[in-house]
């Protein structure tokens, strides 16, 4: 489809949009209505509403969030002469009249009461029925070889802990010093830490206890059967990682198969998971604007892959859910199901999402943004632009940063490690580009920082001014010896850089890589590693 085509269609959907609007001082009445499910032309049922959002195949690949996205088509208007009202959640009325679009409207609002969590230890097992809806995946395909990869995995400084009680490996556990765990990367093979570590969990699909459930509107959902804590591997969302091109046409594809619900996760910049038709059970887990999960992403080997954990204490038999944080380009507003007190009462749509930033808590804090529980009313104090490049980078460049201190470097390191986003990449640099305290830098090279920073530069190694940006930071590290800087190899990618056009960036990649030269490596005593049996085994490798 051409891009006239598409402006074309988002012109007539504009008018829809703006019409979905609160009326606040409207109250809400009692009502109610069931949501069918969908049956497919290929006799399959389909899971019911599963509380995402719907985007025009053409419009939804404009987004530049890389935030997980879950979307399903728009459910068809009620029928001539009928009246349609129900009550969503958070004191929220839906209201549907015939010849006019669906409105919105919340009571006056009043203060938000936290209550305990509703529990569905009854409901009835519905995983085998909900799997014949979909082709089960045991891992992630790939279109091909190059999606989804990034920088291999570093091994950790860790060593193994065996606990004789339990014959078990502790290393990297959720409570360790483990640096391979505060970046997001899962140990490999080599490490130090053993073959069995605690930080391997999504490559040894360590899943959690869940079983798919028929909730009252939403469709499918997952319910954990045990107690959960906070940061628990739930589940990995598995799918098809395809790209962007693949991406716009499934959409158009699946719209035209008359498909109700899409599962499209956004992996990175221009790659997408789809769990649409094949995938595990991961993609029955449902929006909620209190959620009790989160999706994050994970290198494991040389593979970027998104995981599904705990955001807090989670009780046996809750229904676990995140925040889809849906996109508003060509997206019809979604009643949302929840039923939480602090419910928007519905998903996407233009005038929620002009009022909340689609970056993710995780990357708010590493921003440095003082109040991140504050952001979506801050951001809303002043109107976004259509431009969706600028939203986000416009309020960033408006509020001024914490500084950085020790506690704050992991959150910035493993958050740049994984960056795609230019104007994302400076502002992380620039946190750590404007700190003089050398404990803080050296938190950052124990933090990969070499590495890591050698991502960076290969990534924009384009932009003069981002690779002048990492030079900088990579001179005023502390310099002690060579032993991180060969083993991160860095020295290669600065190479590179000498041969710069800006005089700045190859004069300053030149002066670097001379004084590293002048640096002498360090020796230590070999590691003992303690095997499964007890005996002790020298660890040979370098340092």
């Amino acid at each position: 489809m051409s891009d006239s085509d598409s402006d074309r269609q988002a012109a007539r959907l504009e008018p829809e949009v703006r019409d979905m609007k609160l009326e606040p001082d409207t109250p809400a009445r009692d009502g109610d209505a069931d949501v069918k499910a969908s049956v497919e032309e290929d006799g399959k049922e389909r899971p019911e509403a599963s509380n995402g959002a719907a985007a025009s195949p053409e419009e939804a690949v404009k987004s530049r969030t890389q935030t997980p996205v879950k979307m399903e088509r728009s459910s068809e208007s009620p029928g001539e002469g009928s009246e349609h009202e129900e009550i969503l959640g958070g004191e929220i009325t839906l209201k549907m009249e015939p010849g006019k679009g669906p409105k919105l409207a919340r009571t006056t609002s009043q203060k938000v009461v936290s209550r305990p969590p509703p529990l569905f230890l009854d409901a009835e097992d519905k995983t085998a029925e909900a799997l014949g809806t979909f082709d089960v995946l045991p891992s992630c395909t790939y279109a091909n070889k190059s999606l989804g990869s990034t920088e291999p995995a570093i091994d950790c400084d860790c060593a193994e802990e065996w606990d004789a009680e339990s014959k078990k490996n502790l290393a990297c556990g959720e409570d360790s010093d483990c640096i391979n765990r505060a970046t997001k990367m899962e140990c490999i093979r080599d490490c130090g830490c053993g073959p069995n570590c605690q930080n391997q969990r999504i490559n040894k699909k360590q899943y959690a206890n869940v079983t798919v459930i028929k909730t009252d509107k939403k469709g499918y959902g997952l319910r954990a059967n045990t107690d959960l804590k906070p940061n628990d591997f739930i589940f990995e969302y598995i799918g098809e990682v395809i790209n962007e091109r693949s991406f716009r046409n499934r959409m158009v594809q699946y719209d035209e198969e008359r498909i109700k619900h899409f599962y499209f996760m956004s992996l990175s910049k221009g790659e997408f998971v789809d769990a649409t038709k094949k995938g595990n059970l991961g993609r029955f887990c449902n929006h909620s604007c209190n959620p009790n999960c989160f999706v994050d992403k994970w290198v494991v080997e040389s593979k970027l892959r998104m995981g599904i954990f705990a955001e807090r204490y989670i009780k046996a038999g809750e229904e676990l859910t995140f925040n889809y944080n849906v996109d508003r380009y060509g997206a019809d507003p979604q009643p949302c199901y929840c039923g939480e007190p602090n419910c928007t009462g519905y998903i996407g749509g233009k005038t929620q999402t002009d009022n909340a930033t689609k970056l993710s808590h995780t990357m708010i804090e590493a921003l440095g943004i003082d109040d991140a529980d504050g952001w979506d009313t801050a951001v809303a104090k002043k109107p976004r632009k259509k431009k969706t490049s600028e939203d986000d980078e416009e309020y960033v460049n408006n509020v001024q940063p914490k500084s950085l201190d020790e506690g704050s470097v992991t959150k910035v390191m493993a958050t740049l490690r994984q960056c795609k986003e230019k104007w994302i990449a400076v502002k992380l640099l620039n946190r750590i580009q404007l700190n003089d305290d050398e404990k803080v830098m050296n938190r950052v090279i124990r933090m990969h920082g070499y590495q890591i920073l050698k991502t960076t530069l290969n990534t924009f190694m384009d932009d003069h001014n981002v690779a002048l940006q990492v030079l900088e930071i990579l001179d005023k590290m502390p310099r002690l010896s060579r032993n991180k800087i060969q083993n991160s190899n860095i020295e290669e990618t600065v190479e590179k850089l000498t041969a710069c056009e800006d005089e700045r960036v190859s004069s300053k990649a030149s002066r670097l890589l001379h004084e590293w030269s002048q640096l002498k490596m360090e020796y230590r005593i070999p590691r003992v590693k303690r095997e499964q049996n007890g005996a002790n085994v020298i660890d040979s490798r370098p340092f």
